[in-house]
């Protein structure tokens, strides 16, 4: 498909509709807010050549289509936050998973006439978040149970879709995460999963010091058996956490659980006995395993019909083959974008580096960290060489050039704003007219927030003021503060206003408080009460802004006052912080 779809999350969810034309060369062919919804997008995906779809993790479904520039189709299924989505294996079908006050459902919708062809009830133990297509007329859910100092288990439920019988198989080797418990990689197309395998295993090598070997397992898609579990590395006991302490913690741990195994591992080296199972602290092992797997390991990404990668903590990858075979420990040594800022070395910053594969072309490989995509170069010979490790610098991968239109990009700009329309803005009436049509936006902040953002611009379509400058002029104006107040009521009184900023420094309408403020200190009240409904935690403006200016200000004789107001807030420690012996 010559399309490709992309989410921008500031805020409520941008869409950007991207046509391809040739090779990393794209143009803007559509963009669009989607209002009230700032909530992470689970599926964005074309399924055919003129429509994609769109889907939330509370269910929340959209199709469009891009050549009539219109919506098609929507449906809010009212899931909570553990919805997913998935395209039938010939895109003609969306299945979506989702709890209600019902029950979770798993709903099968035609992309064609848009109508639910099933709605099948799902059991209540199962996480509708884990949705996966399975072989043949199946979908399947992953299930990991961890309750920590218990025994775990996990396995698969696999729907029928044609008969919407529900079976449960479970697994071996469950994973021992309770909190954040990672679904197998699916690959249809090999009908095999992949998982690291969470077991301990320990070998001495030849200086007598052990090395734990991580395996990967995979399993086939119809029976849940594991066919083959492939060791992908050795870690040395220092390697095993990023903190020196840890490392230490965790490999006294992970060999304690070795000595007393069936296997006797390390049977040698401990004098075994038949409570020494007793002896193993199973919170502290669970701890143990969840920061030498997850925290090791980050990715698995099946790649042609003989092997896959696997990516490890340090942007270190390999190449491993269904076989067994291993090709050598490719070691990121350094970064494009290294600054010392921190006063960190390299070697610091790269021990917490944590970075995914995103794709694997030719001879590079593709690691995302965060937003940010870095490219590693591998020649076909490094691949079967026979050195342990090959240390490779990344380098940023060329980011994709994309033409887009000056009203498109002004869209952009100000999908996250409310405009402001008004005849002059040279004008006080203009001014006035400006703060009237806030003070009536503000009466229902949920119609004009945009996610976690509320911000304003006035505009008389030549000219346009952001807040700080808009504010700033008309607060000197006859009748504007009476106005502005109103606007600070109207915040105030909203429920969620501690969750609502103007962007990540400063809380929402900072700067109409602190203009009004600073106009007379007969208004020190207002930012009083702005003070006890915003987040204190992550504010920089108010307490690097407002404070000094209404402290240096005002300290005469209205610094016992302000003291005395701020000590009463929630978090008047906070704000009192550097004040308390002026």
């Amino acid at each position: 498909m010559n399309y490709k779809i992309k989410v921008t999350d500031e805020g409520n969810n941008q869409i950007e509709v991207l046509k391809k034309i040739t090779e990393n060369h794209y143009r803007l062919e559509w963009t669009f807010t989607l209002k009230k919804d700032s909530n992470p997008i689970v599926l964005s995906e074309m399924y055919n050549d003129d429509c994609f779809v769109i889907v939330n993790w509370n269910a929340w479904v959209r199709a469009y289509s891009i050549s009539k520039k219109e919506l098609i189709y929507e449906k809010k299924f009212n899931g909570n936050i553990s919805s997913s989505a998935a395209l039938s294996k010939d895109n003609t079908e969306l299945f979506t998973a989702y709890r209600c006050k019902d029950g979770i459902f798993l709903d099968i919708i035609s992309l064609t006439g848009f109508s639910t062809k099933k709605s099948i009830l799902l059991p209540d133990d199962l996480n509708p978040g884990f949705l996966a297509c399975g072989s043949g007329e199946t979908v399947l859910f992953y299930k990991s149970d961890v309750d920590s100092g218990e025994k775990a288990s996990h396995g698969y439920y696999t729907v029928n879709l044609i008969s919407e019988k529900i079976s449960y198989t479970e697994m071996e080797y469950p994973q021992l995460d309770e909190f954040e418990a990672a679904a197998p990689v699916i690959s249809l197309k090999h009908n095999i999963g992949a998982m690291p395998l969470w077991d301990v295993e320990v070998k001495m090598n030849s200086s007598n010091e052990p090395l734990f070997i991580m395996r990967v397992m995979l399993f086939d898609l119809n029976s849940f058996k594991i066919n083959k579990s492939i060791p992908v590395r050795e870690f040395r006991a220092e390697e095993l956490s990023y903190r020196e302490s840890s490392s230490e913690e965790i490999a006294e741990t992970l060999l304690k659980k070795a000595g007393s195994s069936s296997s006797g591992l390390l049977s040698k080296f401990f004098q075994k006995n038949s409570s020494d199972e007793d002896n193993i602290d199973l919170d502290e092992y669970y701890e143990s395993m969840v920061e030498y797997i997850s925290g090791n390991l980050y990715s698995i990404f099946f790649y042609d019909e003989k092997s896959f990668w696997v990516s490890f903590r340090g942007g270190i990858v390999r190449r491993v083959g269904f076989n067994g075979s291993l090709s050598p420990l490719f070691k990121t040594v350094s970064l494009p974008d290294f600054s010392n800022e921190q006063m960190q070395t390299p070697d610091e910053i790269l021990k917490t580096f944590h970075s995914h594969i995103d794709s694997v072309d030719n001879n590079r490989v593709i690691l995302q960290a965060h937003n940010e995509l870095y490219q590693m170069d591998i020649n076909e010979s490094e691949l079967t060489s026979k050195e342990a490790v090959i240390e490779k610098a990344l380098s940023e991968k060329k980011k994709e050039h994309v033409e887009i239109s000056e009203k498109d990009k002004k869209k952009i700009e100000d999908k996250d704003s409310t405009i402001i329309d008004v005849k002059n803005i040279k004008s006080n009436t203009g001014l006035l007219e400006a703060l009237d049509q806030i003070v009536e936006l503000t009466a229902d902040i949920d119609e004009i927030k945009s996610g976690h953002l509320l911000i304003f611009k006035v505009s008389d379509g030549e000219k346009e003021l952001p807040e700080e400058e808009f504010f700033k002029k008309a607060v000197s104006i006859k009748g504007a503060a009476n106005k502005i107040i109103k606007i600070i009521d109207n915040f105030t009184t909203y429920k969620k206003a501690s969750r609502l900023y103007y962007n990540e420094e400063t809380t929402a309408l900072a700067y109409a408080v602190y203009y009004l403020t600073e106009s007379d200190p007969q208004y020190i009240y207002y930012a009083i009460k702005y003070l006890s409904v915003i987040d204190a935690e992550h504010d920089f403006f108010n307490g690097n802004m407002l404070l000094p200016m209404l402290f240096e200000k005002y300290s005469d004789p209205h610094g016992s006052y302000l003291k005395e107001e701020l000590s009463k807030l929630e978090d008047g420690q906070l704000w009192l912080e550097g004040y308390e012996d002026e």
